[in-house]
């Protein structure tokens, strides 16, 4: 307790001290003007009063000495309070001397005249003053006041002899009491400014340092770029890490942070940490003074060394770095902004020639002093980003401008990172220059600049119509620019109208990004206006991310399962999984929302193994528990998927895992995929096939290669777009075009699902056009598992399954492009008459399916060509009995020539399978009709 009440009366702390100084000076700015006066009231009074010139003389000289320590008093006051700094005269010694003149004025001038009248009664108020108005400490009052009340008695006897002790013990005892009071109040309130000052040193260093790293950020980096001015050479590198963002999908945001981690203390390690910056995402800023050539390699060759030691659980492959540096003097801060920016170029030039590698080079300075060339991208010769912003403010608060109306147009050139990967980075220069030659011959009175990498930024002044039109001509001869790949430029637009109030040019072009990106995966969409409704769709979006993780766990996302119907025995072949999500707080939240916001966010590839997990636990729960058979089910598969992990290792692990037979699965890809052509994808999908999973393209027809993905990728089977069967019933060209894709999947020998049936006509139309497979709400709806299985009696058997898949192989329809060119749609079946039939017993004839042309070659012989069981007559059994058995042996195609009502007719048969449950065998049949026959009709 003792020693905590000593320094509560005699505080150390510097900061303390000078919180008491600031306001000790206060006071003296307002004392030193009062007792400089105190101190002429007295040499008047003297003049007036003193009894001999010895007298008068010393008593001239103590006012002086008050008016003097006053004068300095203010002086010091003044000096700490106006330049905030001490004084290299201490407070307490000011104090001393004022204490002193004071102690002086009054008890010289009471002793000269004899205790009474005005000095004694100033000797008192100054005692007070100095003893309580300014702060010191008690131990220093208390001596002052004890020191100076004795040598005033010793004095001033008759003074002594018309007081009581009491009366001055008292006094004194209040004076003391008081002051130390206050002091102690005033030690507390220091105490807590203490605190608060260490705790903004301690968000200082927050706000200076990165969080993660614990190194310096960008805003230190900042402050301490005066420090690194006219210091000699200086080297500025930027580094970062190979395929980190490789890393932080793959292994997750924990592996990524222990990375950035590990590799931030390599830097430190070999740089310091006063020279170690983190400059955003993965990137690392070193500013290295004192630069010397051969100790700077030697430090970068060491920390890519110590960063490819770095180890950490279940990464197998090497961390590896690049870097870029420009070395030079830097005079200003500009210069080092300037060095920053060569670095990162050096870094881009780094990355290009491979991974780990380090590439720098002298500063020029004529890029310095060559101002103009700053501002310019030199692959494009456009305005950087930063002078198209100062050019934009220019433009705002011009009323020429203005009153026109102003479009900020945003430029995504798309496929951009599949040319630099197929071709290499010149390939990918080259590109960005033809771009950048047709936006300017586009825009060509408008200001246009390069935003970064493949994106392009334009100011136009044109009419708003003007420029959708032109976006649009600029989007078909982006597009001719390859033969082999598929290259188009989108576009977002932020409107600013005339009368609309101003804001930022920054503002508008990240607009313009927002309704860009909002149709990034909108294949058939080339630009967008931005509006309200994208807000909407920002904030949608941010629940479903927000939301996910509580969805996946309630079981708010469901899979529901759709029957796809086999058009030849008109039950149930598979199932597709497909997802639901029903929100407690906004309802359904559909898949066209969340699906395309999942991979904006880059976490699909979580959700589709989810949902794949669910699957095959759906699968064994029918298959051990129901005891029914398993059925073929179709999944999805983002393209992102194939990105963002070893998609081919995560599902095979789950159906190892769940002992689910890989024959079963049917991979789906879409189509618009399937455009960007990674190597990577098309690896992926052969994996998929040569470890028996089935392959298919979802959506085909809705992309803008559809031909040219079937020649480059294999498939097992396809899935029509919807699309085509929107305006079927009206749009006779759609019909022709299903017919010539039916034509073009079978000889291809793929299968063919159409999806978004919903009428009889559109069934009845696909299943005559040999179209394997239907899917709609025509045949079923998507229901839960739940709901599924006492309605799961129409489905085919296992065994049933590789029967009917091989007689599905065979082209019934055989439609021919040159009949469709020469014949209407309903009559050129005549043509080729085709059917898929069973036979039983080598009598007892099925079809499965056969078309208009079959039937009325049946009617022409005697048949009932709609009756689906024929009995073979027996005038006839025997020719045709032997017509099976014939194919049955040879398995090549075998044919029967035979006279009815006076007309040849020829049958070819070819044997196909056999149905091991039913014994029944399936044979390809097809009739030559002679022409009389169909000139006839």
């Amino acid at each position: 307790m003792f020693r905590e009440f000593m320094k509560l009366l005699k505080p150390t702390e510097a900061s303390i001290k000078g919180n008491l100084e600031e306001i000790n000076a206060r006071v003296g700015q307002i004392l030193g003007p009062l007792t400089i006066g105190v101190g002429f009231v007295g040499i008047i009074y003297n003049i007036n009063n003193h009894a001999s010139v010895h007298s008068f003389v010393v008593n001239v000289l103590v006012d002086c000495f008050l008016i003097l320590t006053s004068v300095i008093l203010l002086a010091y006051s003044n000096y700490r309070l106006s330049k905030n700094v001490r004084c290299w005269l201490k407070f307490n010694w000011v104090w001393f001397l004022y204490a002193l003149a004071s102690f002086l004025y009054g008890c010289y001038g009471a002793a000269t005249y004899h205790g009474q009248g005005f000095f004694a009664e100033m000797y008192i108020i100054l005692t007070i003053v100095c003893a309580c108005a300014f702060y010191i400490p008690p131990v220093l009052s208390f001596t002052y006041v004890v020191v100076s009340f004795l040598l005033f008695i010793g004095f001033n006897q008759d003074f002594l002899a018309s007081i009581r002790f009491i009366d001055v013990g008292l006094l004194a005892f209040a004076i003391l009491f008081v002051n130390w009071i206050r002091y102690l109040e005033m030690l507390n309130i220091t105490e807590m400014n203490r605190n608060d000052q260490e705790k903004m040193a301690h968000l200082q260093v927050l706000s200076t340092n990165d969080e993660l790293t614990n190194v310096k950020n960008r805003y230190a980096m900042r402050m301490d770029f005066p420090s690194y001015c006219q210091q000699g050479k200086i080297a500025v590198m930027i580094t970062d890490i190979d395929d980190f963002k490789f890393y932080n999908d793959m292994e997750g945001h924990s592996v990524g942070d222990k990375i950035l981690i590990n590799f931030a203390k390599c830097l430190v390690d070999y740089f310091g940490a006063e020279h170690v910056y983190r400059y955003g995402g993965d990137e690392f800023v070193v500013l290295y003074p004192n630069y010397q050539e051969e100790e700077f390699e030697r430090l970068t060759q060491s920390f890519q060394a110590a960063v490819g030691r770095l180890q950490f659980d279940n990464l197998k492959v090497p961390i590896t770095c690049s870097g870029g540096y420009v070395y030079g003097t830097a005079k200003t801060p500009g210069d080092l902004r300037d060095f920053i920016k060569e670095a990162d170029k050096c870094l881009y030039e780094a990355k290009r020639q491979g991974k780990n590698m380090i590439n720098g080079n002298a500063y020029l300075k004529e890029i310095r002093s060559n101002k103009t060339k700053l501002h310019y991208d030199e692959l494009t010769n456009l305005m950087d980003i930063y002078n198209l912003r100062q050019v934009g403010e220019k433009i705002l608060i011009d009323q020429n401008y203005r009153q026109k109306g102003l479009s900020f147009v945003f430029l995504d050139l798309d496929n951009f990172k599949l040319i630099n990967e197929k071709h290499g980075f010149k390939a990918g220069d080259k590109l960005l220059r033809f771009a950048a030659d047709v936006i300017k011959d586009a825009f060509m009175q408008d200001f246009i600049g390069r935003a970064s990498a493949d994106h392009f930024v334009v100011i136009s002044t044109l009419p708003l119509t003007e420029v959708k039109d032109r976006i649009k001509k600029l989007h078909e001869e982006i597009g001719t620019y390859s033969q082999k790949e598929i290259i188009e430029i989108k576009a977002g637009i932020y409107y600013l109208a005339p009368d609309e109030e101003v804001g930022q040019v920054s503002t508008y072009f990240d607009k313009a990004k927002l309704a860009c990106n909002s149709i990034k995966y909108k294949f058939n969409a080339i630009y967008r206006l931005y509006d309200q409704s994208i807000e909407r769709e920002l904030l949608r979006r941010k629940y479903i991310v927000d939301n996910l993780a509580k969805a996946l766990e309630d079981g708010e996302i469901k899979r529901y399962y759709q029957p796809i119907i086999r058009t030849m025995t008109k039950k149930v072949y598979g199932l597709e999984v497909l997802a639901r999500w029903h929100d407690d707080k906004v309802g359904t939240i559909s898949p066209d929302e969340f699906i395309p916001t999942l991979e904006n966010v880059r976490l699909i590839h979580k959700f589709d193994l989810y949902m794949l997990e669910g699957t095959l636990q759906d699968y064994q729960y029918l298959t051990r528990e129901k005891g029914l058979f398993g059925l073929p089910f179709s999944i999805n598969l983002s393209r992102l998927d194939f990105q963002l992990c070893d998609i081919f290792a995560e599902v095979d692990r789950l159906f190892r895992l769940y002992q689910v037979p890989k024959e079963m699965a049917r991979i789906e890809i879409t189509e618009s995929s399937l455009i960007y052509d990674s190597l990577k994808l098309h690896q992926t999908l052969d994996n998929f096939q040569k470890a028996g999973y089935r392959v298919w393209m979802d959506d085909y027809g809705s992309g803008y290669s559809s031909l040219s993905v079937l020649k480059d990728y294999s498939f097992d089977g396809i899935k029509i777009d919807m699309g085509f069967l929107k305006s079927f019933e009206e749009n006779h060209k759609a019909q022709l075009i299903l017919a010539s894709t039916l034509e073009l999947a079978k000889s291809m020998n793929m299968q063919v699902v159409a999806e978004g049936v919903s009428s009889k006509e559109q069934y009845k139309f696909l299943a005559e056009s040999g179209c394997d497979f239907i899917q709609g709400y025509y045949t079923g709806k998507p229901q839960a598992l739940t709901d599924y299985i006492d309605q799961l009696d129409n489905l085919e058997t296992p065994a049933d399954l590789d029967y009917y898949d091989e007689i599905c192989r065979r082209n019934v329809a055989n439609i021919s492009p040159n009949l469709m060119a020469n014949m209407r749609l309903r009559n050129f079946f005549k043509a080729t008459p085709t059917a898929i039939i069973e036979v039983e017993d080598k009598s007892r004839m099925y079809f499965l399916t056969e078309n208009t042309g079959f039937r009325y070659f049946l009617k022409l012989i005697g048949y009932d060509g709609d009756d689906k069981n024929l009995s073979i007559e027996p005038a006839d059994k025997q020719a045709f009995t032997d017509l099976f058995e014939r194919a049955y042996l040879s398995g090549k195609i075998e044919y029967l020539a035979f006279h009815r009502n006076n007309v040849l007719y020829q049958i070819y048969v070819q044997y196909i399978s056999t149905n091991k449950r039913t014994q029944r065998s399936a044979y390809q049949a097809l009739v030559y009709l002679p022409r009389a026959v169909i000139s006839s009709e």
